[in-house]
């Protein structure tokens, strides 16, 4: 096998055990994140439409904090399904606790901002057209 089916291989294994981890790990903690807020910027790495009960999409992200890299996903309901794709690549603000830099919220809608009480910017208003 060639170096680059070798490698290609390892990152299509990483990213997997890194979603199954994220899928598994605990939910998003409001309170301590409120209590003890941190700002970073979140990159969209993968968009995943989901069906049943509460259609939407999961949207996973990356920060980077310090020297560490972390990855974390958020449901979103209230996302229009096929639409989630504008944000693939995009940047977006990320609110994690100090006290925990995994416990993290990418800062999407007008509604993610509404929870930690902060002004909906205007760079984002283009996102409200993907949002029921």
């Amino acid at each position: 096998m060639s170096n680059e089916k070798i490698r290609a291989i390892i990152f299509i294994a990483l990213f997997f055990l890194i979603a199954i981890y994220i899928t598994h790990r605990k939910g998003v903690d409001i309170s301590e994140i409120k209590n003890n807020p941190a700002w970073a910027v979140g990159h969209v790495e993968n968009v995943i439409d989901v069906g049943g009960k509460y259609p939407g999409s999961s949207i996973y992200y990356s920060y980077r904090v310090a020297d560490s890299m972390y990855l974390s996903h958020f449901n979103y309901n209230g996302l229009i399904k096929g639409n989630a794709d504008a944000f693939l690549g995009k940047y977006f603000p990320v609110i994690y606790s100090e006290k925990d830099i995994s416990n993290s919220k990418l800062l999407l809608n007008r509604h993610d901002f509404d929870i930690f009480f902060i002004q909906f910017p205007d760079s984002l208003q283009w996102v409200e057209k993907y949002f029921r």
